[in-house]
């Protein structure tokens, strides 16, 4: 597997990392100043197949911390289904969030689906 911005430490300071009594997933970086060339279109992600059989709604609940960005430059939180965004959330540069308001209606969507969370870096 090649290395790259997102696989380079893994269980050290991104992906699943353990920290205390639980564990974190972290797009990118625990470490201050670990910076790494991005361009626009770049993500994380994590995904999860779940059947969506009478499921209305789902909806992230999360803590996201967005690193600091290029003028013209955004950071953009998506739920993704079977490979289609179905909702996004343009995040402000350089702060720490709590975002529960991110939900996508899957009201039509039965049977076992991947669902994933996506970090992308986008034009502002």
């Amino acid at each position: 597997m090649a290395l790259d911005a997102f696989s380079a430490r893994l269980g050290i300071d991104d992906g699943r990392v353990q920290r205390g009594d639980g564990a974190v997933f972290v797009l990118g970086s625990l470490t201050p100043g670990r910076v790494h060339d991005l361009d626009v279109g770049d993500y994380a992600e994590v995904t999860q197949d779940a059947d969506l059989t009478n499921v209305d709604l789902i909806r992230i609940d999360a803590t996201v911390t967005t690193p600091a960005t290029a003028l013209g430059l955004a950071w953009e939180l998506a739920i993704w289904i079977d490979g289609i965004a179905v909702t996004r959330r343009r995040l402000r540069s350089a702060i720490g969030l709590r975002v529960r308001d991110l939900a996508a209606n899957v009201a039509g969507a039965s049977g076992v689906r991947t669902i994933a969370l996506r970090l992308e870096l986008v034009r502002s």
